[in-house]
């Protein structure tokens, strides 16, 4: 391979790795986020469910001035599971290619 075309390899590969960073770094805020909710729901349940709301739940009576609103979305088992997937595939993208990159003689820091 010549050096042009290993440094336009090692380009591409720079390029790749700080994409799936920034991705990793968005799933990995979305599940906290979603973390988040599901500890304070669980919370609720053990200790005041009667206030929690779940998206367009109606809420009447004393509840309605203490009900805490939560989006189903974000509580939804199947949905964090294609995230923590989601996540590995794109660590073992990121470690491939920083492995690829070191073999090529270049480090990345």
């Amino acid at each position: 391979m010549s050096t042009d075309e290993q440094r336009t390899k090692v380009a591409y590969l720079l390029l790749e790795r700080l994409e799936l960073k920034r991705d990793i770094a968005g799933i990995k805020n979305d599940l906290s986020r979603r973390a988040d909710a599901v500890v304070k729901v669980g919370g609720l349940l053990r200790s005041n469910p009667h206030v929690i709301g779940i998206d367009d739940q109606s809420i009447t009576g004393d509840y309605v001035q203490r009900v805490q609103k939560f989006n189903s979305e974000d509580l939804d088992p199947k949905r964090i599971a294609v995230l923590v997937d989601e996540l590995r595939s794109k660590t073992d993208q990121l470690n491939t290619a920083e492995k690829q990159i070191k073999e090529m003689g270049y480090a990345l820091e």
